[in-house]
Formats: structure tokens, C-alpha cells, sequence
């Protein structure tokens, strides 16, 4: 009798990718329009130079925009693929 959940491994494989994605998305969006301007705003320093500082280190980060695919979405994306990985090893 099938279930409504399927519950084999490429469903896991597929659900785990998908929610990666879709919170890679959300946190760089909240990056963004809300965890860079309210840093921005908490130490007085104008995205220019938070853009210039990043570029310092990395010369490939030119905007807001990249800052937060080259900076800050890898890092999530491994962040929530370990964390997947983690938890499904339970």
C-alpha cells in the first residue's frame, strides 16, 4: 500500500536538496535587505566601504550582490549540507 510520505532515499536526497536551496535563498535575501544594513547602520560605516573592506581580501567582490554569492552563500549552502548530512546520520 503506498503512503502518502514517501519516505525512501531519493526522496530524502531531493527533500534535502531542496531545502538547501530554498535557505540559501531566504538567508541571502535577509543578508541583503537586512543583516548588512542594520551592521552598516550599528557601526556607521556605508556599504561602500563594508564593499571595499571585502574587496580588499577578495578582488572578485565588486557589489552587494556578490558580496553575498561569493561571501555568504557558499558558506550557507555548506552549512546546511552538513547540517543535512548530520542529522541524517541520526
Amino acid at each position: 500500500m503506498a503512503s502518502l510520505v514517501d519516505l525512501s532515499k531519493e526522496a530524502a536526497l531531493l527533500g534535502t536538496i531542496i531545502g538547501t536551496f530554498v535557505a540559501t535563498v531566504i538567508a541571502c535575501l535577509a543578508n541583503v535587505y537586512v543583516i548588512l544594513p542594520f551592521y552598516g547602520n550599528l557601526y556607521r560605516w556605508p556599504m561602500e566601504e563594508i564593499i571595499t573592506m571585502t574587496k580588499s581580501a577578495n578582488p572578485y567582490v565588486n557589489s552587494v550582490a556578490r558580496l553575498v554569492i561569493i561571501g555568504i552563500a557558499r558558506l550557507i549552502s555548506l552549512k546546511m549540507a552538513s547540517l543535512a548530512c548530520w542529522l541524517r546520520c541520526l
